[in-house]
């Protein structure tokens, strides 16, 4: 059962493949036609290589950065766990959970760098040996927190995914500090 979904802006992506042509690939035809006209063939083929290594990457760079973005973009119940991706979370365990919204520039998410801010679910689940709750060394109660984790989502969209997992989580909703027992 799909519990959310995050909505992708195609248009944002579509113009980033169209600002790289605009702004490189464009200028970079002229260049390389000043360089036959000025140079030759072999200056030619020197400006290729440089400029066409530059606009592979920077088409790669834009490539990975869409793929982070389209990753994870559902959550759904399966079996009583919730699952995003590769993290799962099973309902009966949670003990707490929170939303959480990283205010860093160039913040990490599924492996891929953004500009922006990103943005987790955190659930505190308790660590379980031979039937029997884990204790800490400091004496506390043994818990794992599973993250949910998105690249660049804005504070509507986490309050979004929060309203979406309420009604299936049991547990209660706290701030991030109140996640540490």
């Amino acid at each position: 059962m799909n519990v959310w979904e995050r909505q992708i802006d195609e248009g944002a992506a579509s113009r980033r493949w169209s600002q790289l042509l605009r702004l490189y690939v464009m200028p970079s035809l002229a260049i390389g036609v000043l360089a036959l006209v000025l140079g030759g063939p072999w200056e030619l083929l020197g400006v290729v290589i440089l400029l066409g290594s530059i606009g592979l990457l920077l088409a790669l760079w834009i490539w990975i950065y869409d793929k982070g973005l389209r990753a994870n973009t559902t959550i759904d119940l399966i079996d009583g766990k919730l699952v995003l991706g590769r993290y799962e979370a099973s309902i009966a365990d949670i003990e707490a959970w929170t939303t959480h919204k990283s205010n860093s520039v160039g913040s990490m998410t599924n492996g891929v760098s953004t500009g922006g801010p990103s943005a987790q679910v955190i659930f505190r689940i308790p660590v379980m040996r031979d039937g029997v709750r884990g204790v800490r060394p400091d004496g506390g109660l043994a818990y794992e927190l599973v993250r949910f984790p998105w690249p660049e989502m804005s504070s509507d969209e986490l309050a979004g995914v929060r309203q979406a997992l309420t009604p299936h989580v049991r547990a209660p909703w706290v701030e991030l500090d109140g996640l540490s027992m």
